[in-house]
């Protein structure tokens, strides 16, 4: 379960605009999806206190793992060309 909210969600909510939408701005539809999908988990699971904190957790760890993925990103586009 460790693996699914640290590593699949922020590998999918990177690949989905990037890959499938083709966007020009991922990281902002990553944030935003980020955000509607913990928002909807919070609401599911809000009576079950130990979930709830490894959810904003793995929320807060996601958002940090988005932005170091466009930060690597950026900084090979500016090594390359």
């Amino acid at each position: 379960m460790v693996v699914f909210w640290f590593v699949l969600i922020p590998l999918v909510s990177h690949l989905v605009p990037t890959k499938v939408f083709k966007s020009n701005n991922p990281l902002k539809e990553s944030i935003i999806g980020l955000t509607i999908f913990y928002t909807l988990m919070t609401f599911m699971i809000y009576e079950h206190s130990d979930l709830l904190q490894l959810m904003l957790i793995s929320f807060v760890v996601n958002l940090l793992v988005l932005f170091f993925i466009q930060l690597d990103k950026k900084v090979n586009r500016e090594v390359v060309g």
